[in-house]
């Protein structure tokens, strides 16, 4: 039996193979009657054809040890041979006894076209070389014939199933994630399109989101972070139904196409149940804090909708529910009360509101805690229903994830809150606004000229205007371009505030690398001062550190008059909270400023 090994991309045992293993055999055969070998010890040869690595083969099968004593020694002088030959045609070469008394004889042989096709090896002990010249002789005509007959079917056939497996290859990395091994974007889609399409038979699209995976990547750095995807992505599978088609379509977004049997939304709550326990176990071995949390949503096939698309939609509403109730949760789409998440319908509303002036600020003032009278006036985005509802950002949060009606916002209200303020200083009076910006907003390359033009288009300066960033639009993962936007902002004038300080994954090193001016200290702190010592500890040092860095301090959530004392009591200026006034329209900026100029006292 021959043996054979190969680097190329031979799995099976073909027929070319076969046939290569034939040929050796022949050929070995011969040497031993031909050269009249007392014992031939190896038949090396070793192929050269039109794909990249050779094959390489040896007859008979050597003894334990022997390949790895000889292959190498004969392996060389068969190169050797080989990088000599300049022309066509066969020919051979004698090499020097080894040093255990072996003869070495390479021959090398080619086609009808003079194009080496392989370099045969021998290795035999012969006392008399002259005798054997004359049957090396013979063997180079036999090879000769073996090769016109047997190695150009061969190498075709060879080379043309290392192009089909190449082929199959590269369809497989074109539709496989390489990091998880799931099915990517594109392929996920037209298999789950192919399953809805082929049978009306219950099924379920779910579209899962691993909760604050940016913030993961910050804290434990990329490598982790694709060591996470991957421990998810292998609980999804093995958590869902056999048969379930699981993709990854996006950076930390996966989802699942799955049939459902009898009970659907009974048996499809079963599963994601199940899904997010495995998910949390799994996460439980990286000994990470906080992690293994998934938020889910799913819409059911054909009840809800027909389409991939549709179908999709409502799943990603599913979802924003589910993070809206605070995530590590799963919401199963309800039309009746899900609606407002679903992207498409809720994007159309959006821009119809835009049209008729129904997206609109409120303000609510921060204020200086020892005069009780208006510093600041921070700006937040309202949409009237025209059913006398009013909607904050929280409820149409799942278009906001989309840079063009996060922009569109950004500009609408703003561009509004800069004309109340030119009414304000017609009047005499000098409003001061803070508005919240996005990630969405500060990576956009023309958001300080946008900024530019619209200041001068109400006549207002660069120090008339705060912005507001939380530590999550911090530490997104376009932070470095957010902090070139921050940076060029405070350079011309406005001031930066850190919103919502102490609840996020900011630290005190990022206090002293972040470009902020002002501090606002979370309101869960502030309602816990008067019945946990902590909470006061807490916003005693957040004080001793802003003033020890030249930062401002805003407390926010103060709904109390006890608040507001002992806040002045350790040393904080200003406040904003229900105690003072809640959000309202621009009405309600004019009562206050107008208030204020009664006092003498103008808003700063």
């Amino acid at each position: 039996m021959t043996r054979l090994w190969s680097k190329a991309l031979i799995e099976e045992d073909g027929e070319p193979i076969q046939e290569f293993r034939r040929f050796l055999s022949s050929f070995g055969q011969a040497a031993v009657s031909g050269l009249g070998a007392e014992a031939l010890h190896v038949c090396l040869c070793q192929t050269f054809t039109r794909s990249e690595t050779p094959i390489q083969g040896m007859w008979p099968d050597p003894a334990p040890g022997e390949a790895a004593a000889q292959s190498p020694e004969l392996i060389t002088a068969a190169m050797a041979q080989f990088e000599a030959i300049q022309g066509g045609g066969p020919t051979w070469m004698w090499h020097r006894a080894t040093a255990d008394g072996l003869e070495i004889l390479t021959i090398a042989l080619a086609n009808g076209d003079g194009r080496i096709m392989a370099v045969v090896g021998l290795m035999y002990r012969k006392p008399d070389r002259a005798a054997a010249e004359p049957a090396a002789m013979a063997l180079m005509k036999a090879g000769e014939a073996l090769l016109d007959s047997l190695f150009t079917r061969f190498f075709t056939e060879f080379d043309l199933m290392v192009l089909e497996r190449r082929n199959a290859r590269l369809t497989k990395l074109a539709r496989i994630d390489r990091l998880t091994g799931l099915e990517n974007a594109t392929s996920f889609e037209t298999k789950a399109c192919e399953r809805l399409r082929t049978t009306d038979e219950p099924a379920a699209l779910v579209v899962i989101d691993v909760d604050h995976f940016k913030l993961v990547n910050d804290l434990y750095g990329h490598q982790f972070g694709d060591r996470y995807l991957k421990l998810v992505a292998e609980s999804i599978i093995h958590a869902m139904p056999q048969g379930a088609i699981v993709g990854r379509i996006g950076g930390d977004e996966f989802a699942v196409c799955l049939d459902l049997p009898g009970d659907e939304a009974a048996h499809l709550s079963e599963i994601l149940v199940f899904c997010r326990n495995a998910v949390m176990r799994a996460a439980a071995t990286l000994d990470k804090p906080d992690l293994g949390r998934i938020s889910m949503g799913a819409a059911l096939f054909p009840s809800q909708a027909k389409s991939f698309r549709a179908l999709f939609e409502l799943a990603d509403a599913g979802l924003y529910a589910a993070k809206r109730s605070g995530r590590s949760a799963y919401r199963i789409f309800d039309p009746s009360r899900h609606q407002t998440f679903n992207s498409r319908a809720m994007g159309q509303l959006f821009l119809d509101a835009i049209d008729q002036g129904r997206v609109v600020p409120f303000f609510q003032p921060i204020v200086d805690l020892d005069t009780g009278q208006p510093a600041y006036f921070e700006v937040l985005a309202r949409w009237e229903d025209g059913a006398g509802g009013i909607r904050t950002p929280e409820d149409f949060a799942t278009i906001l994830s989309d840079y063009r009606f996060a922009n569109i916002l950004t500009e609408t209200v703003v561009g509004q809150a800069l004309e109340v303020a030119a009414q304000a200083r017609q009047s005499g009076s000098r409003a001061k606004l803070s508005v919240n910006l996005c990630a969405l907003d500060l990576t956009k390359p023309e958001f300080v000229f946008d900024m530019q033009a619209l200041l001068a288009q109400h006549g207002a300066e660069w120090c008339d205007i705060v912005f507001e960033v939380t530590e999550t639009t911090m530490l997104d993962c376009g932070r470095q371009r957010i902090f070139q936007t921050l940076a060029e902002l405070r350079s011309r004038g406005a001031q930066v505030a850190l919103d919502d300080f102490g609840m996020g994954y900011g630290g005190l090193r990022h206090l002293r690398d972040w470009p902020i001016d002002i501090l606002k200290i979370d309101g869960s702190f502030v309602a816990g001062m008067d019945s946990n010592p902590k909470d006061r500890v807490i916003v005693e040092a957040i004080l001793h550190i802003a003033r020890q860095t030249g930062l401002t301090v805003i407390a926010e959530g103060i709904e109390t008059e006890q608040q507001r004392q002992m806040l002045r009591d350790i040393g904080c200026v200003y406040g904003q909270g229900y105690l003072f006034s809640c959000p309202g329209p621009q009405g309600a900026l004019f009562d206050m400023l107008g208030a204020a100029s009664q006092v003498g006292v103008g808003a700063a």
